[in-house]
Order: C-alpha cells, then structure tokens, then sequence
C-alpha cells in the first residue's frame, strides 16, 4: 500500500512538473527567448522522475506477487537482470532530490 502511495505522490510530482514546464515555455514563446538553462533543468527533473517512478513501480509490482520475469519484460530484461538491477530496493518516499 505505501508504494501504492508513493506512485500516486510520484504522478502528481510529474503532473506539477508538466504544468509548470508549459508555463514557462509558453511564456519563452512569446518572449521568444527562453530562460537559460529552462530545457535542460525541466529534462533533469523529468529524468529523475522517471527513475524514482520506475524504482518505486518495481516495488509495488514485487509487494503485489509480480515474479522478477513479470517485472523485466516491459523494460526488455531477463529475470535475473531484473532482479540484479532492482532487487535491492526498498521504499523511502519522499526521496532525497539531487542538487546542483
């Protein structure tokens, strides 16, 4: 259930981060210039998002029953990649976010 929780926290991270990157991009647009640096921070942020999503996904699939072949498949992974790969985790929602 906490992974479940931390997934739902996760999306609605990911859902702020969309909406305020298309603010700020609409607004470059129509200065038409962009801020420097607005690209390539709203990638970083997306990029760890993405991990920290898959990473607590693996959690929540392993907690309801899913065998390692179960959780490899959609990211073109054997069992045993899978396993070794994330087998380890274990939740700690919020995570620390890296800083620059």
């Amino acid at each position: 259930m906490r992974a479940r929780i931390a997934l739902l926290q996760i999306g609605f991270e990911i859902r702020g981060r969309c909406e305020a990157l298309e603010q700020a991009l609409t607004e470059a647009m129509e200065g038409r210039r962009a801020e420097a640096g607005l690209h390539s921070t709203a990638a970083g942020d997306f990029a760890h998002l993405a991990r920290e999503l898959v990473r607590v996904a693996v959690i929540a699939d392993r907690a309801a029953g899913a065998t390692w072949e179960d959780i490899g498949r959609p990211h073109d992974l054997t069992a045993d990649a899978a396993r070794a790969r994330w087998g380890h985790l274990r939740l700690t929602w919020p995570p620390k976010w890296p800083t620059a």
